[in-house]
């Protein structure tokens, strides 16, 4: 709780600074705000303790509250600056801004800029906690080889999960840097400062908010390119970032998660430049945007396409990222996995004596990582279905 108030605190306090300048009431109602999470922060500090050890179970309701209090905060954020006067829009927009989630329901050039920023910010750390999910909780809830199979090829010092303090402390510091690329990136393409800043927050964390109505369309080839190889970036493990800086090409090369995603991205770019005929560029950005699960747009938008592509995208969307990235979705990890059990019950049936185990390259996938992944499938499809129903009721 302490660590999300101070966390809203300090994207308050930025909101207010770079609206000086605006004009608008959101410099003073983010200072209050500000002011008001500070001083409430700082309450359950009070006799707190350090735990000797925390327990998985513990650490995930942490980030679950964490969440909650930050999609809260957000709510208000668009309420106090005036992006709505409608509770329910200001709530979608606190929950798309935490769980980085390109859906929004208001005009980004009706938004003033400290509220534009926040908007990035929240996105930024949603990512943020997809990604501390996967490098400080997943080792504690799975066995340490499988895990570091699944996120990094290296043990001991070399590794990205050495130790759950450094490993958290490796992520934090691949992702700002990431970040920081994206933003010098953009600035060089010629793409204003401010917007240079909220579009290397939000693709960094896949999260596709901008700060134009056309999306990162309005700012030239240039940063369409910058756009569409950062989505794809952002889009894989954390651990590839660490491959490519200690220079591990091996586990680049074995690595079939990677394969795959890659490999639809490919697939689906030149699909729609074969069947559409438009900009290749265009269609770059369209497809690392739907398997990064970003949301941004450039020259090419879903509308253009027939109804089977556009369900084809829909459902790689759902696949998502690679596990150990800031993007949503299924994860082509769990798909490979619910792949490989599938077809291990069919050879089962026909060969019932057979013993055959499931494989993700050279690795031997566990009977606990296959239950696991079983029950993921299932409660995405419940969530999935509710989801369908409650959107068409309303």
């Amino acid at each position: 709780m302490a660590l999300a108030l101070a966390e809203l605190a300090a994207m308050f306090s930025l909101g207010a600074a770079v609206s000086l300048d605006d004009g608008t009431r959101t410099t003073p109602s983010f200072a209050l705000l500000a002011v008001v999470c500070g001083a409430l922060g700082l309450i359950p500090l009070r006799g707190l303790r350090r735990p000797a050890l925390v327990p998985p179970t513990a650490m995930l309701t942490m980030v679950a509250l964490n969440w909650v209090v930050l999609a809260a905060g957000g709510a208000v954020a668009h309420l106090a600056a005036g992006g709505t006067t409608q509770v329910d829009i200001a709530i979608l927009e606190g929950t798309a801004g935490i769980t980085a989630t390109a859906m929004t329901a208001l005009e980004p050039e009706s938004l003033s800029r400290g509220l534009l920023l926040y908007r990035a910010m929240s996105q930024w750390l949603g990512g943020l906690g997809a990604i501390a999910v996967g490098i400080v909780v997943l080792p504690l809830v799975a066995a340490r080889r499988e895990s570091s199979a699944r996120i990094t090829s290296r043990h001991g010092p070399g590794s990205l999960l050495a130790g759950r303090t450094r490993g958290y402390e490796r992520a934090v510091a691949l992702y700002g840097g990431f970040t920081m690329l994206l933003v010098a990136a953009f600035a060089l393409a010629g793409v204003p400062a401010f917007d240079s800043l909220a579009h290397g927050l939000t693709v960094a964390s896949t999260g596709g908010l901008s700060t134009r109505s056309d999306s990162i369309g309005e700012f030239g080839p240039a940063a369409e390119w910058i756009a569409a190889v950062g989505m794809m970036s952002a889009g894989t493990s954390v651990a590839f970032l660490w491959w490519v800086l200690t220079r591990d090409f091996s586990s680049i090369r074995r690595s079939h998660e990677l394969r795959w995603y890659l490999g639809a991205i490919v697939a689906v770019w030149l699909t729609i430049v074969a069947v559409e005929e438009g900009s290749v560029r265009g269609a770059l950005v369209l497809a690392a945007s739907t398997l990064s699960t970003t949301g941004m747009v450039a020259g090419t938008t879903p509308d253009e396409l027939g109804p089977g592509l556009v369900t084809v995208l829909f459902v790689l969307s759902g696949i998502g990222a690679m596990a150990g990235s800031a993007g949503g979705g299924f994860g082509w990890i769990r798909i490979l996995e619910a792949v490989g059990f599938a077809r291990r019950e069919i050879v089962r049936q026909l060969h019932p004596n057979a013993v055959h185990v499931v494989k993700i390259g050279s690795h031997v996938v566990s009977e606990r990582s296959l239950e696991r992944a079983n029950g993921l499938v299932m409660m995405f499809i419940v969530a999935a279905g509710v989801g369908a129903v409650a959107t068409a009721l309303g």
